[in-house]
């Protein structure tokens, strides 16, 4: 039942899933789901409703590590904005620093590829896989495109 419910876990719930009542609805759903599977019938904390939604939404977790820090980080290693990376320009720099941001979102935060492909203008979820198999063939293949990938994560992990 709803008094079950921790009034932080509550409000993370309220300030991450509010932009619309399907998704207040799924979070909840889910949450309530996995604490009846749980048995545990205990109060439902932070700690349990942010693990039972990790992934379903795109917050920034503990280490403060968001698409937007990600994007801010590669946005600056290529002397880009983070609207140019956003945008739909699709000059081959501009290209390249989105692509290796998309990467970034999926590796790091392993975010699903809709999540991803709305923090990048509303993209389309193939459109965000494509992005995530050019980078990874690029690591394969070009040692300086690896090293870029490498420095990045070393600067977002920080």
């Amino acid at each position: 039942s709803i008094n079950s419910f921790d009034d932080e876990a509550l409000a993370f719930i309220a300030s991450n899933f509010s932009k619309d009542v399907r998704s207040l609805e799924g979070a909840l759903t889910r949450v309530i789901f996995l604490s009846i599977q749980s048995k545990e019938g205990s109060k439902i904390d932070l700690d349990f409703v942010s693990s039972a939604l990790k992934g379903q939404t795109v917050v920034s977790d503990k280490s403060g590590l968001s698409p937007k820090k990600i994007i801010r980080c590669v946005a600056d290693y290529y002397n880009l904005s983070r609207q140019q990376i956003t945008s739909k320009t699709r000059t081959k720099n501009i290209a390249m620093a989105r692509h290796i941001s998309i990467y970034l979102c999926r590796k790091l935060l392993d975010l699903p590829y809709t999540k991803i492909g709305d923090e990048f203008g509303g993209r389309d979820h193939y459109t965000i896989i494509s992005a995530c198999e050019k980078v990874e063939n690029q690591i394969k293949t070009n040692s300086s495109y690896k090293k870029a990938i490498q420095e990045l994560e070393s600067i977002i992990n920080q």
